[in-house]
């Protein structure tokens, strides 16, 4: 595994993932020998970890991670929150949308991205185990063949 750095187009560090282990353990110890305070960490939904979002406040770094379904409750709680507010058009919602329309490759691809306070998210506002989450980000993504066959 290793860590990217995309400004200086460089990588900052490797740490061999074990047989016997995963992500899950090797993120922290690559973290550990990295000086990332005033950075943005991202990691891939793997990372998204209670333990891996204290260490990185806790270098004075902040951080951006997938939520998937490998957490199950915040996942959840999350998408219906976001379901329930699209079906309402975020009436009374304090949010921020971003859309996008990119044509390339033979197809044209859609973004829309919502970006929600976690005040704003009561299943998760009170919460302390996620460590400096301050904002939850939905980004779907639709693409269609531009010249009209199935891919």
């Amino acid at each position: 595994m290793s860590a990217w750095s995309d400004s200086h187009q460089l990588v900052l560090g490797q740490h061999k993932v074990n047989d016997k282990s995963n992500e899950i353990t090797a993120i922290p110890q690559l973290l550990e020998m990295l000086s990332i305070e005033g950075s943005i960490i991202t990691i891939d939904a793997m990372g998204c970890q209670k333990d891996i979002t204290s260490l990185i406040i806790d270098k004075k770094a902040d951080y951006i991670l997938a939520l998937k379904a490998n957490q199950k409750n915040l996942y959840k709680e999350v998408k219906t929150w976001f379901n329930l507010a699209i079906k309402s058009e975020f009436f009374g919602k304090d949010y921020s949308y971003y859309q996008e329309i990119e044509s390339g490759h033979n197809r044209i691809e859609k973004r829309e991205v919502w970006a929600v306070n976690v005040s704003s998210l009561p299943c998760i506002n009170n919460q302390s185990l996620w460590t400096g989450l301050t904002t939850i980000v939905m980004v779907i993504s639709d693409a269609a063949r531009s010249w009209g066959f199935p891919s």
